[in-house]
Formats: structure tokens, sequence, C-alpha cells
């Protein structure tokens, strides 16, 4: 890898001594305490889920999403709501799996709908 090159921004030569990381233990190298911000697409699915909360029939609602970091920023947002999220994805244990499994639902809701609606059927099943 280059040790020098020019800022994207304003053409400047850099030297790799010049940069900085932010050193951090979150993978998305983000203050979430100081700088979260939800996006759209999170406020809405929080605005159904509140909505199926605040009904009181004790409904739970399946998310699914193709990109498991999805589920990263997701439960950033469900934890500082105190909402229990539990995940069943392919870094989970299988004793994990199996009490995600013991809650399941047939509510559904799909955050990023796949183009093709074979691979949504795969997942859903």
């Amino acid at each position: 890898m280059p040790t020098t090159g020019l800022c994207p921004i304003c053409r400047t030569f850099l030297k790799k001594t010049d940069l900085i990381t932010c050193p951090t233990e979150n993978k998305f190298r983000v203050d979430f305490e100081k700088n979260w911000e939800e996006s759209s697409k999170v406020s809405k699915l929080l605005e159904c889920l509140e909505h199926i909360r605040r009904s009181g029939s004790g409904e739970n609602k399946i998310v699914f999403s193709q990109w498991t970091y999805f589920f990263d920023l997701l439960e950033i947002t469900l934890r500082r709501r105190g909402t229990e999220l539990l995940r069943f994805d392919g870094e989970r244990q299988q004793k994990q799996r199996e009490r995600v499994l013991k809650k399941f639902s047939e509510t559904k809701e799909k955050t990023d709908p796949w183009w093709n609606p074979a691979v949504e059927e795969q997942a859903i099943m």
C-alpha cells in the first residue's frame, strides 16, 4: 500500500504519517453516544414496532434484512429504547438460535426487499 498520495478533497500531497485514525472498539468507527442519528428506514421501522407494542396484542415482529450490519445498527437504537432484540443469523450459536425460534411470530417485516422475490421467500422459510 502506498505511503503517500493526494488528498481526495483538496488534492494536497499527503504522507501516511499525516493521517490519523480514531481509536475505537466499535466496528463502525463512530461514537454512537455522541453522534448517533437514526436513518429514515430505522425510524419508520421503530414507529411500526411501537404501534404494535402499544396495541397490547403481545405480538412479536420478525425483521428480515440481507445485511447483518443493519441489525448491528438497529440493535443500538432498540437497546437505547429498552426494546429487546433477538437475532437469528450465522453469527449466533445453536442455543441462541433455538431461543429465538421459541419466540417466533408469523408477523414479518422486510427492511430492504431483494430484487428477486424467490430470495426473500427462501429467507422467510
